[in-house]
């Protein structure tokens, strides 16, 4: 169908996409409370252990206490629950990318 040559992944570049990407992380930072939660304890720890801030921000080779390793696994199930709250986030934009292409090719009403 030559209506699907002009869809959102169609129009734009990599850069495109990316920026989409980030607006939607902003829009999280701005509006989505368990978003904004999990950020700031992620910053704790970073600032809890600068030798940990140094192996994630700056892939230095460092040894960590054991206590950093505790706030390493800590950072990692936080990570994770960040990235789970963006996919989701993600997957409900894509759904109303969907929806408008669909309203426009007159396949739903």
């Amino acid at each position: 169908m030559e209506e699907f040559d002009d869809t959102f992944f169609e129009r734009i570049d990599e850069d495109d996409f990316d920026r989409f990407l980030s607006d939607v992380t902003i829009e999280m930072k701005k509006h989505n409370q368990e978003y904004k939660e999990l950020l700031e304890q992620k910053h704790e720890i970073l600032k809890k252990s600068p030798a940990l801030e140094d192996l994630l921000d700056n892939g230095k080779e460092v040894k960590l206490s054991p206590e950093e390793i505790l706030l390493f696994y800590d950072y990692e199930l936080i990570m994770i629950d960040l990235s789970v709250l963006e996919s989701k986030e993600m997957f409900i934009k894509g759904m109303k990318e969907a929806y408008y292409l669909f309203k426009r090719l007159d396949i739903i009403k």
